[in-house]
């Protein structure tokens, strides 16, 4: 087909819906195509038509296959996450684009996790247990603990980086039908997001953030399954006075939680080290020190200090906010050096793997294994071309 052949739709409410549902404006998908916002309401009006060059450029900003384009009606979309953010760049309920992808990302992996358990005959559903929250967040997380049969022994001596310890959250929480996957999304729109669909749950966590930090959101957005508040969360801040009461008490009940769960109040090897911090203070070098050891970040560490009464809440903002500044500073750096040298991350093989998580990656191997998806389907799943299968099966030490 000639890409200059104009593409006159069945259904030009299409092209209105999947720009709507990907959070463009028409002005925004005029600029992409270098065209005018009368010709993109024209389009979707049906009184112009695209070429299919257009089309698929189109189709490539909202992220939608082509052939979207050409169903008969529009489809039912799935409604957006609740919205848990404390002081949102955007308005309550508004969402950046890369964050919507997310949703949708993280859903069709979800729906793809159901059929694959099901043609596998694994039992697995969402099985976390569930509690209030007016419950005491130390108590509930000490409990889930045991539960995981984790101890901080092991949290210490065994898992040896942050990256040892995110991979064995993400499998522990995968027999319990909580799949976790890295998305594409800016942390200044959403930090992380959970949601419940076929019978599992998800948890979205940012890739702009570091790991340590990604291991505390897990475990925020865990609260918010085990009390049933799924929604999208971002960063607390200290003056969160314009939004309601009741999500700025979800937000801190998962806060505490996090930092329960990850130290939690009854190891004394946890107290001993937290003890440590005297004279109500506490510097970044020292929070730093013991988040090492602990394979969790410093935010966590000072959270804790907090909940134990070790620091005032003034002293815990006054440190966390100058951190947070100094950090976005490194990151940025980091950035723009790795731009300088050309770095761009490791394989494609390795960081869709990480992405969508060593379980799913297993789980859709078995499948192909045993007949029950093509090549095809295995390589869509995990957005990898067919070819980089075997790569993939070399890689996999699950």
């Amino acid at each position: 087909m000639k890409t200059s052949v104009r593409i006159h739709l069945n259904n030009p409410a299409l092209l209105t819906w999947a720009r709507e549902s990907g959070g463009y404006s028409v002005e925004e998908l005029a600029e992409y195509l270098k065209r005018s916002p009368d010709t993109i309401c024209a389009w979707e009006r049906g009184e112009e038509a695209p070429t299919y060059n257009q089309l698929s450029h189109i189709a490539n900003k909202l992220k939608r296959p082509l052939a979207a384009f050409f169903l008969p009606i529009v489809p039912k979309e799935t409604p957006l996450p609740v919205d848990h953010r404390l002081m949102p760049r955007r308005g309550t309920g508004e969402f950046a684009p890369a964050t919507r992808i997310a949703f949708r990302a993280v859903l069709t992996q979800l729906r793809e996790t159901r059929e694959l358990l099901d043609d596998l005959s694994r039992p697995i559903v969402f099985s976390l247990p569930l509690w209030s929250i007016n419950s005491d967040p130390d108590q509930e997380a000490i409990q889930l603990r045991e539960k995981f049969q984790t101890s901080i022994g092991d949290q210490l001596n065994r898992l040896k980086s942050h990256y040892q310890a995110m991979d064995h959250w993400r499998s522990i929480l995968f027999d319990y039908g909580v799949i976790t996957r890295i998305c594409t999304m800016s942390p200044e729109d959403a930090r992380a997001f959970c949601l419940l669909d076929s019978n599992l749950a998800g948890i979205g966590l940012s890739n702009e953030e570091r790991e340590h930090v990604r291991i505390f959101s897990l475990f925020h957005e865990l609260a918010h399954l085990g009390t049933m508040t799924p929604g999208v969360s971002g960063q607390l801040q200290r003056n969160s006075n314009d939004i309601s009461i009741s999500s700025k008490k979800i937000e801190e009940y998962c806060d505490r939680f996090a930092a329960a769960f990850l130290l939690p109040p009854n190891s004394s090897e946890v107290r001993n080290a937290l003890f440590s911090i005297s004279g109500n203070r506490i510097t970044r070098e020292r929070a730093e020190k013991i988040g090492e050891d602990f394979h969790v970040s410093k935010y966590v560490v000072a959270r804790r200090a907090l909940d134990l009464g070790l620091i005032t809440k003034e002293i815990y903002w006054d440190e966390v906010t100058a951190w947070n500044q100094v950090d976005i500073i490194i990151v940025e750096q980091k950035k723009k050096r790795n731009k300088e040298l050309g770095h761009h991350g490791g394989s494609v093989v390795n960081t869709n793997i990480s992405y969508a998580g060593k379980r799913f990656a297993g789980l859709v191997l078995q499948a192909l294994d045993q007949q029950r998806i093509t090549i095809h389907q295995a390589s869509q799943m995990l957005s990898l071309n067919p070819k980089a299968l075997g790569e993939l099966r070399e890689e996999a030490m699950w």
